[in-house]
């Protein structure tokens, strides 16, 4: 355990404990990473997304009823891994003399996962007839509390349109004109279990010339079930900039909430997701710490609060070398007269960073008195890079930062690293290797200032299919985990 005491000269609490670091190092690099490709959590540069469900609930729909209420939690999880801001809502309807839902029910947008997936379970699937798709798309756009700054998706889910050519048909389409004026891209999927064989009785019955150019449209009748696309839907997504897709098979029609939730335009296939990656990093199975050593993450004039897992670092180093790190950080002021309380600080950000006289002075008192500030630059912004240079220039007028080479003990004291892989761009899937950059401000020998321009932060926990900032997550975890180690140590 690294304890916090407040010594004579502001020595900083938990900083000199080096026999710990020096057994925990050899624990930490015997241990090794199991195979397994594991995901980021860098949302930054992703936007605000709003998107609503609005899902057909009678009794056909129950598959599909039954497979959201299963996978919706999961759904939401998999697009915050993508997104920097997200919420959802929902519309569920079925015809208008239904006695148990009369006018469509309304879930307004919620960022809390659980309380939509709460909302989805009391919805299920019963009753039949003419059904609201209308009434539906109109309580989207109007009672759903829209942002005027996010991208706004409705994913229209269904088996059943208005009418070819009547009054509802027109008002549906006058709707997604609507929407999309308004910044508000309609997208729909046709549940096409039982719906291809519905809407071709009732073709075969009004123009059996409509039906052989619909079976010449999907060139068989195994792709008419497999991917057929109810007419109205697909005016509908046109009319609202969207795309209109078909599947009777309930799990993809998951993976299209998905693609239309991310803004996938790829084909007329499913997205192919990778599955759900492996827990290999403990994290779920260790205990969480109890909190003796807290980081203090630095307040700043800017946008300094950007996402950061600190826990999935905290429970990482709980679970391999037994630190006693507290998974919530402090939000502290580098005015702060009780920085000591702190081993490491913790600076991040967008950018511009903007620090006080009085913030330098106390910066420059804390890392004098044994501290250690961790600078890390969120999505590798150059104004934050610009700036926390000039800053630190201000504050260390007669030190400047340097690169460390790559035999410094940093690189060694848990996780021998020789090379990382980074992206070759900011949420990018592709990789080059390249040796590991820390820069270092070094006071009376000591490395007092650690920077690293490459966004550590963003991999310190793994949503579903979240995608890595600029470095492959294990890579940036592995080196966090060396600097906190290498900050105890000194």
């Amino acid at each position: 355990m690294v304890e916090s005491r407040r010594p004579g000269r502001r020595l900083v609490a938990g900083a000199g404990t080096l026999a710990l670091a020096l057994v925990a190092a050899l624990l930490f690099t015997a241990y090794r990473y199991p195979s397994g490709e594991l995901r980021a959590t860098c949302r930054c540069g992703s936007g605000k997304l709003e998107l609503v469900f609005v899902v057909d609930a009678t009794s056909s729909m129950w598959p599909v009823i039954g497979t959201m209420k299963a996978q919706a939690e999961r759904i939401v999880v998999i697009l915050e891994g993508q997104i920097e801001k997200l919420k959802v809502g929902a519309i569920a309807f079925r015809t208008r003399d239904d006695k148990e839902m009369r006018v469509p029910a309304i879930r307004d947008l919620t960022s809390n996962r659980k309380e939509f997936a709460e909302w989805l379970e009391s919805i299920h699937a019963s009753g039949g007839g003419t059904e609201a798709v209308g009434d539906a798309m109109e309580a989207a756009l109007r009672k759903i509390a829209w942002s005027k700054t996010a991208r706004k998706v409705i994913v229209l889910i269904g088996d059943e349109g208005p009418t070819p050519g009547g009054p509802e048909h027109d008002r549906f389409i006058a709707l997604a004109r609507e929407a999309k004026s308004r910044g508000i891209v309609v997208n729909t999927i046709t549940a096409s279990r039982t719906a291809w064989l519905y809407y071709m009785n009732w073709v075969r019955n009004t123009s059996p010339a409509e039906a052989d150019r619909i079976l010449e449209k999907y060139h068989s009748m195994e792709n008419l079930k497999d991917t057929f696309r109810i007419p109205a839907f697909e005016e509908l997504a046109l009319a609202g900039g969207g795309r209109a897709v078909g599947t009777g098979d309930t799990r993809e029609i998951v993976k299209w909430l998905l693609a239309f939730g991310l803004g996938t335009r790829d084909s007329d296939e499913p997205p192919r997701m990778p599955p759900p990656p492996a827990t290999s990093r403990g994290e779920d199975e260790a205990p969480p710490a109890r909190g003796r050593a807290k980081i203090g993450w630095v307040r700043y004039a800017g946008e300094w609060r950007t996402p950061r897992a600190f826990e999935g670092l905290a429970r990482h180093l709980a679970s391999m070398v037994r630190i006693d790190l507290d998974e919530k950080p402090e939000a502290v002021s580098l005015a702060d007269k009780n920085l000591w309380r702190y081993p490491i600080l913790y600076l991040s950000g967008h950018g511009p960073v903007k620090l006080t006289e009085r913030e330098r002075e106390g910066l420059a008192e804390y890392v004098s008195g044994g501290g250690t500030l961790w600078a890390d630059c969120c999505c590798g912004r150059r104004l934050f890079d610009q700036t926390l240079r000039a800053e630190l220039a201000r504050a260390f007028p007669d030190a400047k930062l340097a690169r460390l080479e790559s035999s410094h003990p940093l690189f060694e004291i848990g996780h021998v690293i020789d090379e990382v892989r980074y992206t070759t761009a900011h949420r990018k899937a592709e990789y080059r290797k390249g040796a590991p950059h820390v820069e270092a401000i070094v006071i009376d020998g000591r490395e007092a200032v650690l920077y690293t321009p490459h966004s550590l932060g963003a991999g310190w926990k793994t949503y579903e299919y979240g995608l890595p900032c600029m470095m492959h997550d294990d890579d940036a975890l592995r080196l966090s985990e060396n600097i906190v180690l290498f900050a105890f140590s000194r």
